[in-house]
């Protein structure tokens, strides 16, 4: 790597755990709550690409010069990721973590481009790109109208080792609906998160006492789809086997998990936080983590 790309990786490229890469204005709330909290949960190893980086390029962005900057340093994380994952060409998530997103007042759920089961490194840089496009489109503009948002559409992207989910887990702090405190609520489904967080399925909701910890319902709905890696580069929605429809996704125990997480993430961000979670052979990694917003 030239001397050049060098700067530009150390500049640019801000690893999970680095104090750099806690800094909001720099990578976005996405990749900074994480990376303030991963030396005290599990959460998948990751890097982002500072929003430092695309204010080099003026706007319609030239992405031919984009790719070429991009190349030799997504290259190299890409390789470090390798280690840190000890696996070749790990899958990964491509997701935007733009400055003021996932903030109380308006999460901008569904309003970038996300690309899940990302292999190798030209891959990974056409997501990168394309992701960090869709901060100009035409719904996100509207968004942030809606919401009395002024922004020059400051983004970072993170990418993220992917966890291959046997079953996830989207759990609130407080009752969503309600607006209850003293309930956590945990929905899950089989296979990845993008079948509960895009709503193409009911998933079993558990709700739990905060104070006590205690089950006090179970909602186990009979599960249509469930979202699976398929091929490289991409994923697809799955008819759920019968045996497995109306089997609750998770145990008791699991249920337990998911709300000692979310309590403990409620006290150490001193707010109510709505967080994802996968679960791989009995594991439970931490993915996301967002206040629970008042916007729309």
């Amino acid at each position: 790597m030239s001397q050049h790309n060098q700067t530009i990786k150390q500049k640019h490229i801000l690893w999970l755990g680095e104090s750099s890469c806690n800094d909001v204005l720099t990578v976005g709330a996405k990749a900074a709550n994480l990376s303030q909290m991963i030396e005290k949960y599990t959460i998948p190893p990751g890097f982002s690409v500072a929003s430092s980086f695309f204010k080099g390029f003026d706007k319609p962005v030239d992405f031919a010069r984009m790719k070429d900057e991009l190349s030799p340093i997504i290259l190299d994380a890409y390789q470090r990721l390798e280690e840190k994952c000890q696996l070749k060409e790990p899958s990964v998530a491509v997701r935007s973590s733009a400055i003021d997103e996932d903030n109380p007042n308006a999460s901008f759920a569904g309003q970038f481009k996300t690309y899940l089961n990302v292999k190798g490194c030209n891959t990974i840089i056409q997501a990168i790109m394309d992701c960090y496009q869709s901060a100009f489109s035409e719904r996100v503009t509207t968004y942030r109208s809606h919401n009395e948002m002024i922004s020059d559409n400051a983004m970072s992207v993170f990418v993220q080792q992917l966890v291959a989910a046997d079953m996830s887990s989207v759990v609130f702090s407080k009752n969503p609906v309600t607006g209850d405190a003293n309930e956590i609520i945990i929905n899950a489904n089989w296979g990845l998160g993008e079948s509960i967080v895009n709503g193409k399925v009911t998933p079993d909701t558990y709700v739990v006492n905060k104070h006590d910890l205690s089950i006090k319902q179970k909602m186990i709905s009979k599960k249509s789809t469930m979202c699976i890696l398929c091929s490289e580069n991409s994923i697809k929605d799955v008819v759920i086997p019968k045996v497995m429809a109306d089997t609750p996704v998770l145990r008791d125990q699991q249920i337990i998990q998911n709300a000692k997480l979310a309590q403990r993430l409620e006290t150490d961000f001193h707010m109510s936080v709505d967080i994802e979670c996968a679960w791989k052979a009995d594991q439970l990694f931490l993915l996301q983590c967002r206040p629970i917003t008042t916007g729309k």
